[in-house]
């Protein structure tokens, strides 16, 4: 029982909600318990508050009031039956002399909340001790359902040292590691390590601390699973103004993270669409499944919500049946046993993740048995190793019949695959460039097809070297024709110029070896033209179209940026330095 003074500060306390969304689609996955009010009930700060309950030896008593407060408020919140609570758990509890396990139990009964609704945040802003309370918590946590987090990842010393003895359920990265990340490769790079290490042990990953756009598309680039900050949306007391869906971040920048609807429809083709188990069933549940499902061996376990949670393994329910007394408790109905005790981790990827990242995550995770496929959070499939070679060896023997054979560069269909993706995204700059050569058809008919092909290879070469850095797209149309798709976070037509203008230099100067000295003096070569008269050709040259395509909603069409560089296109073959510019979103006219 607490002390009066305590019971008076109890009194005073309230709960902020802030979302913890889905990274892709803005739909409320969680919401985070932040206490309020800590002031008002006389004390300096949070860690104030909870500092003088400690020393006062009644932090378990104190925080299961609070746990009331939290777990009341959120069930009264309209769509609590759809998301998650993650709420703060303070590991001194374990030092408690009042400290008992099940009391959470006693709550969410009452509120008719399930287990896997709550996940315990625990991070080291207190010393974690690896003793047998520690263990005793983790092993509760398990066997009865709680989920783990672990909390301001990155912040402090033995945040890894945490993880590894915790074995959580959730990784929350630091605001430190968010803030800024966009500008920062050290920051980026980090990341994108731990969170790939994270999705092959089965573990979810969040981005705390979210406050620019520009920090939400590289964390939707790098891949986490969740977002949670500011810019989604601001603790509030008030639950009425909840949101549970977020469209902000639908219209963020999430292209780099989106499959094609081709590769979409690719990997659901080789889903295996295994039956799931809830994890609330009765293991009886799950022999039956087995036995009516003879040609599998495991099924992934999904909780209320449908979020898998990894899979159970006939093996390891073999291990039960013929322990001892293990086949008498599972005859025994007035047994209930606990799936959650049988469950393995397993990675589990969203479906709009590359195949080569989800070939890599199995890869780097042999003893599975492939990976859970997820879409929007929930189960949608599962994909073996054998499904996830087909989907390899599918992708690259359509690359083959897309790539052009002299000079390995994408064609057509690769190409309006590029533009026809730039179209559905948002956020970020596109930068377009149709290369061609000036007088390539005398040339060719004058010295054959050998030589020819020689300059369409010098060419492809020459935009490998300039474009070798930056992530740029480089087509081969046909011919002489080429392109070039370029994403920046921000507008850069100036750099842009210069790479072309570097291109079209490189060029006229590279293809002088094919014209005589005479003609390298005259500044012509004589050839028919198309209609079989003899007349004067200027040397050899490219011209090139630009087409910026600034950030935002894309109202235009596929065939609106054709008709675009193929006006350019005719610009340039008048312009003096053989380029020309336009730009679509902002503004639409060449200069």
């Amino acid at each position: 029982m607490l002390p009066d003074k305590w019971l008076r500060a109890v009194g005073k306390i309230d709960y902020a909600f802030q979302p913890i969304t889905n990274s892709l689609t803005g739909v409320t996955f969680a919401v985070e318990a932040l206490i309020r009010n800590v002031e008002q009930a006389g004390f300096e700060s949070i860690e104030d508050f909870f500092d003088q309950a400690y020393q006062d030896k009644v932090l378990f008593a104190l925080d299961l009031e609070l746990r009331k407060i939290a777990f009341y408020k959120f069930s009264q919140i309209e769509f609590c039956q759809k998301i998650k609570l993650y709420y703060n758990y303070d590991a001194r509890m374990l030092e408690m002399p009042d400290h008992r396990f099940g009391a959470t139990e006693e709550i969410i009964d009452f509120l008719h909340l399930t287990h896997e609704t709550i996940c315990f945040e625990l991070n080291e802003r207190y010393r974690v001790e690896q003793n047998e309370a520690f263990r005793n918590l983790l092993s509760v946590f398990k066997e009865r359902g709680f989920k783990l987090a672990l909390d301001d990842f990155g912040a402090g010393f033995s945040s890894f040292e945490l993880f590894y003895h915790a074995d959580p359920d959730v990784l929350k990265f630091d605001r430190f590691l968010i803030q800024n990340i966009d500008k920062d490769l050290r920051k980026k790079t980090f990341c994108a390590n731990i969170v790939n290490m994270a999705k092959l042990l089965g573990v979810l990953v969040i981005a705390e601390g979210i406050e620019t756009p520009e920090e939400l598309a590289t964390c939707q680039k790098i891949g986490f699973d969740l977002i949670q900050g500011y810019l989604i949306q601001k603790p509030v007391c008030n639950i009425d103004e909840l949101s549970y869906i977020h469209p902000q971040i639908i219209q963020s920048e999430i292209d780099s993270v989106s499959l094609s609807s081709r590769d979409v429809e690719l990997i659901s083709r080789e889903i295996i669409k295994l039956d799931t188990i809830y994890v609330n069933d009765d293991i009886r549940i799950l022999f039956e499944k087995f036995h009516k499902n003879l040609q599998f061996d495991f099924f992934p376990v999904i909780d209320k919500t449908g979020i898998p949670l990894g899979i159970i393994h006939e093996k390891n329910i073999k291990k039960y049946v013929y322990s001892p007394y293990g086949k008498d408790l599972l005859c025994n109905k007035s047994v209930t046993t606990s799936l959650v005790r049988f469950i393995s981790k397993c990675p589990i990827i969203d479906i709009h993740t590359p195949q080569e990242k989800i070939l890599e995550i199995y890869l780097n995770n042999p003893d599975s048995e492939g990976v859970i496929i997820t879409k929007g959070q929930g189960y949608f499939g599962f994909l073996t190793a054998k499904s996830l070679l087909n989907i390899i060896n599918e992708k690259n023997l359509a690359l083959a019949r897309e790539i052009n054979p002299l000079t390995k560069l994408p064609g057509n269909i690769l190409i309006n695959q590029y533009i026809s993706d730039l179209l559905v995204s948002r956020g970020n700059c596109y930068y377009l460039v149709y290369f061609d050569f000036n007088h390539f058809k005398p040339f060719n008919d004058k010295w054959g097809f050998s030589k020819g092909d020689q300059v369409i290879k010098i060419f492809a070469d020459i935009l490998k070297n300039v474009y070798h850095s930056g992530g740029a797209f480089i087509g081969h149309i046909g011919g002489d024709d080429f392109f070039i798709g370029l994403k920046c976070e921000k507008p850069c037509l100036e750099e842009e110029l210069q790479r072309v203008r570097k291109v079209v230099s490189q060029f006229a100067y590279t293809v002088r070896i094919f014209h005589s000295e005479d003609e390298l003096a005259k500044g012509f070569f004589v050839a028919k033209d198309r209609y079989g008269k003899t007349r004067k050709f200027p040397l050899m040259s490219a011209s090139a179209a630009i087409l910026e395509i600034f950030g935002g909603a894309r109202s235009f069409s596929a065939e609106e940026v054709s008709r675009m560089l193929s006006q350019l296109k005719k610009a340039a073959k008048e312009s003096s330095e053989n380029i020309a510019s336009a730009s679509l979103g902002i503004a639409s006219e060449v200069f």
